[in-house]
């Protein structure tokens, strides 16, 4: 994986669309912290500090804040210790101990400890959390060993794997007080958050902007104090709401924004200006996911809409021309590829013999007329941005244009994610998205998440893929882990049960004040308290 992606950065270098900030930073003599890193968003969603309340969008700006019990690499995804130091499970999966870091303290000086752990994960499996490992925690059982050690239990006899995955940083469990909590509640909480991370929270303004400011004592933060005495750091980081890409490039070249969520028809355009664009590479895959493909049982359930047809949807898979997406669209940084909704190369069931599907309207019309729709017929296409890709909406406009040629018309619908989702999980939309997967370490708890019947998403409803997804689940042997994942993978692309399109990566414009700054590989924007000044 690190040479194949090397070949990667290599090939865009040679190209001139990428320049590159992922480099060791060399020591200068001890470092303070000063000034104000600016970070402009196209949105900033539910703009809530809570984790409860809102699923993990928000991640995008308060991981500075909070911290995690595992960490990813940010290149190769490899699990690394976090607020626990090391973990380990029972043969069978049944039960998981993770030993906690002590010293670590949350920003009011009170110790962390086993007790906020599993106050945390009770959190997040209330009715109301609408967290997306939410089904993974349920399988849980917390239990306190001792004030630094905390165990977890399957509540079922079957065991749990991939626990560590589960609770890592990329959708994993932000570790709140407890004590903190329990005196100020749900609506205190999202006004005076506090959290073990290097940074505490600031200021907000509704619709505009979220700060948050260094710890006074970061020094002997565990993660980042030795860090930031060498190489120094931004005394407060404020993230923005600012819609409009042009306004975002704008505010970079004014010296207003340090850090912008770019697209990449403006890449060329920023590198001439002198700015770094930092590339995230192959770190999502934009997809057409369906919508009403449920259980016959599901009161929704509506067996006359086109597209609950396995030939309608590979008629619309085949209308797309990825080659001319990745090509055009994405002016050459992202690249067709096959699959499924939440399987990526280098994870686990990723096949490499799936291929993208090829531009073909005339096959795409014969499979319509073969299936009943000989003119077409209209599909609701919901179009939305999540962080690091507001380029979806116009994306869809793109899939609405292929698929007119086939006589599909995308009755096109601009809403919000957080409007979108709850009817994902009361399955009341029936019409299509243009969305976006990425790689997860726990994968398991992804694929559950978006295709199982029980759970939120329900991409596409099968007994097969409830079964095959509760096996993975269970089952820690790594050669069966891969077999059931590959056959679920299998199936969910034979049927054409969601549509990737191109291998994307996340794009950032950054000012010449941060001297280094890399996001880890296919997850939300993050890392912005390694962000490091110029002198």
């Amino acid at each position: 994986m690190r040479s194949r992606m090397r070949g990667v950065f290599l090939s865009l270098l040679s190209l001139g669309l990428l320049g590159i900030l992922a480099v060791t930073p060399v020591a200068a003599g001890p470092a303070e912290i000063s000034g104000t890193l600016t970070v402009a968003y196209f949105t900033l969603f539910y703009e809530t500090l809570n984790p409860l309340l809102a699923p993990a969008a928000p991640k995008a700006y308060y991981d500075v804040m909070y911290e995690y019990l595992v960490y990813p690499d940010p290149d190769t995804w490899k699990l690394l210790p976090g607020l626990a130091t090391r973990w380990q499970t029972s043969p069978d999966g049944r039960s998981w101990v993770f030993f906690l870091r002590k010293g670590v303290t949350f920003s009011d000086g009170t110790e962390l400890t086993a007790e906020d752990v599993k106050f945390s994960l009770e959190l997040l499996t209330r009715k109301e959390a609408r967290w997306p490992l939410r089904a993974t925690f349920l399988l849980l059982q917390p239990r306190v060993v001792d004030r630094h050690t905390i165990a977890f239990d399957s509540k079922t006899e079957r065991g749990v794997a991939d626990v560590d995955g589960a609770f890592a940083q990329f959708l994993g469990l932000p570790i709140v007080s407890k004590a903190h909590y329990e005196k100020v509640g749900d609506r205190g909480y999202d006004e005076r958050p506090i959290g073990t991370g290097p940074y505490v929270f600031k200021a907000r303004r509704a619709g505009d902007f979220i700060s948050f400011e260094a710890r006074p004592d970061w020094k002997t933060h565990w993660r980042v104090g030795e860090h930031w005495g060498k190489y120094g750091a931004f005394t407060e980081i404020v993230f923005k709401k600012v819609p409009e890409v042009a306004t975002r490039v704008a505010m970079l070249r004014t010296g207003q924004a340090d850090i912008i969520e770019l697209t990449a028809d403006l890449v060329k355009e920023v590198q001439q200006a002198g700015f770094t664009v930092v590339k995230s590479p192959e770190s999502y895959i934009p997809t057409i996911t369906f919508h009403g493909v449920w259980l016959r049982d599901r009161p929704a359930y509506d067996p006359t809409l086109p597209w609950v047809k396995r030939e309608v949807r590979q008629a619309l898979s085949l209308a797309i021309n990825r080659k001319e997406i990745a090509e055009k669209f994405y002016f050459g940084t992202a690249s067709p590829i096959g699959g499924q909704h939440w399987f990526v190369p280098g994870l686990l069931g990723w096949n490499p013999n799936w291929k993208p599907d090829p531009y073909d309207r005339a096959r795409a019309q014969k499979l319509l007329a073969d299936a009943g729709y000989p003119k077409g017929f209209t599909i609701p296409l919901r179009l939305f941005t999540l962080p690091g890709t507001s380029e979806l909406p116009a994306l869809g406009e793109v899939v609405a244009g292929y698929w007119e040629k086939v006589g599909v018309k995308a009755e096109l619908i601009r809403t919000e994610w957080a409007v979108h989702r709850p009817d994902l999980v009361k399955r009341t939309f029936k019409g299509a998205t243009v969305y976006r997967g990425f790689p997860n370490v726990d994968t398991a708890g992804v694929f559950r998440l978006g295709y199982h019947s029980k759970f939120d998403f329900g991409e596409m409803e099968d007994p097969f893929i409830d079964s095959a997804i509760d096996d993975l689940i269970s089952t820690v042997e790594p050669k069966a882990r891969v077999e059931l994942a590959q056959k679920l993978g299998d199936f969910l692309t034979t049927n054409a049960a969601t549509l990737n399109l191109v291998s994307a990566s996340y794009l950032y414009g950054v000012s010449k004040r941060v001297k280094t700054w890399q996001p880890t590989r296919g997850k939300y924007p993050d890392r912005y308290e390694f962000a490091i000044p110029t002198r």
